[in-house]
């Protein structure tokens, strides 16, 4: 028989031994326990709050960028591709660059004019606005139009004396008494709302986008500008999609205009868009395609020897992903 003080050695020593045996096992299984039990905390080595910002609106963006091959040759000194809702480009060269936009200035033009004017008012033609360069409306000096059906001789024809006529009208609006002096106010007026827009490396001289020193934006302005548009001001962009419209003034006469964008008809699920063309620019354009209904993508062009053929490179790519 053991004695008492045997017994108590031996139970203390089972205890010691157990004790140690689930140390071991709760500490080998911690971590695994913790992490089914909890959500820790992300460990960020060497990133900044900034950082941390920009991972999160990454996450919660609504549309996932796809995986794309290598993009097209194209022509075009830059371009800058994108899904509305998603800062990621899914293809860009030289998006940074400054570069004469040509017609692309209109899109600011037309949205300036939609929100500074009413489309009760008419609005004529000066003499002034048909003293411009190609290319011109077949309009008189003295016709006048409804505000909307002029913004459709700037988006569809592109028309400069159209683009003139409005900035006119906002410029009077804003205290201009001549003609140059309305001209000035407008342009005012289109910088500032660069600025509020977040456009920050554009610069406008005219409305119209003729060349002119200092007059440039880059792709990556640019799209930012047409998904502000599409967002707040979808109807111009809808403007856009029309192939071919007969447009009447006010005293009667009837003037049946063509698109610029010559894809309209090639690509029937475009969007909208807006093209470009002068001899500082070369060729310019700006599409809306869907690649599904929950992705549009914007497609901008600067500087191309062949912008219908770049923007056609660029519509076949996207059809071929999944």
């Amino acid at each position: 028989m053991f004695s008492n003080k045997a017994i108590y050695s031996l139970f203390a020593l089972l205890l010691i031994q157990i004790f140690i045996l689930f140390s071991v096992i709760s500490g080998y299984n911690s971590d695994t326990l913790n992490g089914l039990a909890t959500v820790r905390e992300p460990v960020f080595n060497n990133i900044s709050k900034s950082d941390i910002a920009s991972e999160t609106t990454v996450l919660q963006t609504p549309v996932p960028s796809p995986v794309f091959f290598q993009p097209p040759e194209l022509s075009a000194h830059a371009y800058f591709i994108k899904i509305i809702g998603d800062e990621r480009p899914l293809a860009a060269q030289r998006e940074w660059k400054k570069l004469a936009p040509a017609s692309l200035t209109k899109i600011l033009t037309a949205l300036i004019a939609r929100e500074e004017l009413t489309q009760s008012e008419a609005i004529a033609i000066s003499e002034y606005a048909k003293n411009t360069e190609d290319k011109r409306s077949p309009l008189q000096a003295g016709d006048a139009l409804w505000r909307d059906d002029l913004m459709r001789l700037v988006l569809i024809p592109s028309y400069n004396d159209a683009a003139l006529a409005l900035a006119e009208k906002v410029g009077e609006r804003y205290g201009g008494i001549t003609p140059d002096e309305r001209i000035e106010k407008f342009v005012g007026i289109m910088n500032k709302r660069a600025e509020l827009l977040g456009l920050k490396n554009s610069s406008f001289k005219n409305p119209s986008g003729l060349d002119a020193r200092g007059h440039e934006m880059n792709a990556e302005d640019i799209v930012r500008l047409a998904e502000y548009v599409w967002q707040n001001q979808r109807p111009l962009w809808d403007m856009t999609r029309t192939a071919e419209i007969t447009i009447r003034s006010l005293s009667g006469i009837e003037m049946a205009v063509k698109n610029t964008n010559e894809l309209l008809q090639e690509f029937p699920a475009l969007l909208g868009g807006k093209t470009g063309l002068t001899d500082n620019a070369k060729g310019t354009l700006l599409l809306f395609y869907p690649m599904r209904p929950d992705r549009i993508v914007i497609i901008v062009l600067l500087g191309s020897e062949d912008r219908f053929g770049d923007g056609r490179k660029i519509i076949q790519w996207l059809e071929t992903v999944k």
